[in-house]
């Protein structure tokens, strides 16, 4: 699945709270050059943050100490602090990157996707027209037809990609984000983004207000638990606390 060779890095990542503790550890330096080397085969899976052999043999943590050439306790060491921080967790005992949609860079992936599809169509269609004249006749029309759906087809479902990509950019607890079907974005898309974005900003007023409240994965309230926060079913709490300092959400997703 590796169409993309890179992966992105933010200039000022050495100035993330995690990332300076991970620096004060006695084996800090490695385990930072362990999660950089683990963030560049996540990129070579290019599996929505997953990490692994092949999609029936995930890495082990003897096969991921051989595969960065470094000590196996170091490489043991480095996969405790990133599940403890929870940079990493493991779905079905694949290794997942947290949060993988900051270090891909998902809108260049599309693109290249996109061109690779419209590239083997053309290819078809070559094919097609060196084929004998008395086989293209009865099928050019059906093929036509065929061709202008596809496109329509990939037209939608890249618009709805992108209205995808911009709530979820919205949303603070950027987890499980492969776990939302296309039928679901679908009726996310039919909703809109004016009502999306005011669902989320209700969800997030109620996480700022109400200490008992879990925080919910996108998967999550993207597939069910956003129905709650729309116009039409939303009920504001009486008399919410308001917390001028309380601005920020990263305290409660850290």
């Amino acid at each position: 699945m590796a169409d993309v060779k890179w992966i992105k890095l933010s200039v000022d990542m050495f100035n993330n709270r995690k990332i300076r503790h991970i620096e004060t550890l006695p084996e800090g330096t490695a385990i930072l050059l362990i999660w950089v080397k683990l963030l560049c085969l996540a990129g070579q899976c290019n599996d929505s943050g997953l990490v692994y052999l092949t999609n029936e043999i995930p890495y082990t943590t003897e096969m991921l100490a051989q595969q960065f050439g470094m000590p196996l306790e170091t490489v043991q060491d480095a996969l405790t602090v990133f599940e403890r921080f929870e940079m990493i967790d493991y779905e079905q005992e694949q290794l997942h990157i947290t949060s993988w949609d900051k270090y891909q860079n998902v809108d260049g992936m599309d693109r290249i996707r996109e061109q690779n599809r419209i590239r083997k169509q053309k290819q078809r269609e070559r094919e097609e027209q060196s084929s004998p004249m008395s086989r293209d006749r009865s099928r050019d029309v059906t093929q036509q037809n065929k061709n202008k759906n596809n496109i329509n087809n990939a037209h939608a479902k890249a618009e709805i990609d992108y209205f995808y990509e911009q709530i979820w950019d919205m949303y603070p607890n950027k987890k499980g984000k492969g776990k939302v079907s296309d039928s679901q974005k679908r009726k996310l898309y039919d909703i809109g983004i004016d009502e999306m974005s005011r669902a989320i900003d209700r969800y997030k007023n109620d996480l700022l207000h109400d200490e008992w409240r879990k925080p919910q994965y996108g998967s999550t309230f993207f597939n069910s638990g956003f129905e709650d926060y729309l116009d039409a079913n939303y009920a504001p709490p009486p008399n919410p606390k308001i917390d001028d300092s309380m601005n920020d959400l990263d305290d409660i997703f850290t």
